[in-house]
Formats: C-alpha cells, structure tokens, sequence
C-alpha cells in the first residue's frame, strides 16, 4: 500500500511540475516531464491521459 500511495504521490508532484513548467511556457520540460509520467508511473491515474498532454506541450514547444 505503502508504494503505492508513493508512486501516486510521486505522479501527481510531477503532473504538477508539468503544469507549472507550462505555465512559465517552458513547453520542452513540460512534454519532457510528461513522458517520465508514461515512462515511470505507466499505471498511474495520472498516465490515464498523459498523452494529451504530451501532444499539447510538445506543439506548444514546436510553436515556440
């Protein structure tokens, strides 16, 4: 129970990070970030819908 509390925890902090990241337009760390929530919590409720926000940020960043 234990790890798994972390890893939703540890998920949810970078999801935060992400939208942090594209609030300062740092678009390239933000699709960055969001790929080490498929890569690393790939069960996470968090993962459910990260590939809409890859797609946003890595156009937002191509945009740039």
């Amino acid at each position: 129970f234990a790890t798994l509390f972390l890893t939703s925890l540890s998920a949810y902090a970078d999801l935060k990070v992400g939208f942090v990241q594209e609030m300062n337009k740092d678009y390239k760390g933000a699709a960055e970030t969001y790929e080490r929530i498929k890569k690393d919590y790939p069960k996470s409720s968090e993962a459910r819908d990260i590939e809409r926000y890859i797609v946003k940020a890595t156009n937002l960043a191509k945009a740039g």
